[in-house]
């Protein structure tokens, strides 16, 4: 590689190494090589052919983490920046910004990328006649690395930026971008502060357009900036308008979708629900506690379940829904199997909350077998804070009702909790 006599063989020499840098498990051997370090030496030679083969080598060799981090330490995106400004051939400007939107994986370069003023340079090709289609993935890809970092959501928003955004999201010079175009909205919207900006402008109109799609790799996108937009209570009302909660259910059911994208769309219904108590149907609630109870469910899936009932449960309006015999002895049980501290935390909200749905709830309660399974010494000891106080709130409620009373002091519940 440090031969300058036979250019020709570096040229292949450089193109077989990119190539090999495709293969995971050739990383290995190419870091004990030291590649990297011996190609970055050849990106400012004044050889046209030579620069783009160890552009091309250097950008596949930033999927491998340990040879990402060398060449920020190194400061080999400057030497690139400067390809990208000065260099007028656009292979060389290809090749350059794949090593760019390699190197936007990290954190480091999220932050200093814009910084050296890549952003208008991005929408500059984006919006050029001349770029071709791999170019503008290249730039989609490149914004998307930087709408994971926060502080950038400012500058995304822009509207040169917003444009970009949009044209992708829409569609309108490849359905293609579009999966791309939604994935950076949802990250944008992880922001809250942004949340009136997003709401108020047209990436919000294309998120709540595509609330119907049926394409996965579309919808676990609109979920997730669905679910993002929720942590703000002011527009809950905004997102229930959209119908967007019919899906919740459907898509936390099916088994083929991600535990991600389903216990996303849970936690959108519970944020809703936190407010729009009502939110969840009949239909919802049989799902729901199917979700709860199935000891084989993903724990997320069915830690999300239970938030959204916990949050129902808080309603009267819900008591005739929640206060079914059948229903409350499932979750008894569930109560007395979990070893998960979060649902348990939830469950142990619930049965708080529907002692003030009715009168005759704590009855209820007693019937469904709480009391043999909560006073456990197990149970007990295994509680979290958060559970303990939920319990002692519970057992003074359920102490107003005289009958309640008398069977709690017959089954000695306070000789256990005193133990």
């Amino acid at each position: 590689l440090q031969s300058e006599e036979v250019q020709e063989v570096i040229i292949y020499v450089l193109n077989a190494l990119g190539n090999f840098a495709t293969s995971e498990c050739m990383w290995p051997a190419l870091q004990e090589l030291g590649v990297v370090k011996h190609v970055a030496g050849f990106i400012n030679t004044d050889r046209e052919e030579i620069l783009i083969n160890a552009l091309f080598c250097l950008a596949n060799m930033t999927g491998d983490p340990f040879e990402r981090a060398w060449m920020m330490e190194n400061g080999t995106y400057r030497q690139v920046w400067q390809h990208m400004t000065e260099n007028r051939n656009l292979r060389v400007m290809q090749y350059a910004l794949a090593l760019l939107r390699g190197l936007a994986v990290e954190p480091e370069a999220q932050e200093i990328l814009p910084r050296l003023g890549l952003v208008p340079h991005l929408v500059g090709i984006f919006t050029s006649m001349a770029a071709t289609g791999f170019l503008k993935t290249l730039v989609l890809d490149i914004f998307l690395h930087l709408s994971f970092r926060s502080s950038n959501a400012d500058m995304m928003l822009q509207p040169n930026v917003m444009a970009v955004i949009e044209q992708a999201a829409r569609g309108d010079a490849n359905l293609e971008y579009i999966p791309v175009g939604v994935a950076i909205i949802a990250n944008l919207c992880e922001n809250i502060q942004m949340h009136d900006l997003i709401i108020s402008s047209p990436l919000y109109e294309i998120v709540q357009g595509l609330v119907q799609n049926d394409n996965t790799a579309i919808q676990v996108h609109v979920i997730r900036a669905m679910m993002h937009l929720a942590l703000s209570p002011k527009y809950h009302h905004v997102l229930l308008a959209t119908g967007v909660m019919a899906n919740v259910c459907p898509i936390a059911m099916t088994n083929r979708l991600t535990v991600e994208m389903r216990a996303n769309a849970l936690q959108m219904m519970g944020a809703v629900c936190a407010t729009h108590t009502t939110t969840p149907t009949e239909d919802d609630v049989l799902s729901l506690l199917f979700l709860i109870c199935n000891d084989k469910e993903h724990m997320e899936v069915r830690r999300a379940s239970m938030l959204v009932i916990a949050n129902a449960s808080s309603d009267k309006g819900n008591m005739n829904t929640l206060l079914n015999k059948s229903y409350i002895e499932s979750l008894v049980i569930t109560l007395s199997k979990s070893k998960d501290e979060v649902l348990v935390d939830y469950l142990m909200q619930f049965f708080h909350n529907i002692c003030k749905l009715d009168n005759k709830a704590g009855s209820m309660m007693l019937r469904c077998g709480y009391e043999k399974h909560m006073f456990t010494y197990e149970r007990l000891e295994s509680l979290s804070i958060t559970s303990a106080i939920y319990l002692c709130d519970t057992c003074r409620q359920l102490a107003d009702d005289a009958v309640v009373r008398g069977q709690l002091m017959q089954e000695m519940i306070l000789k256990t909790m005193l133990d």
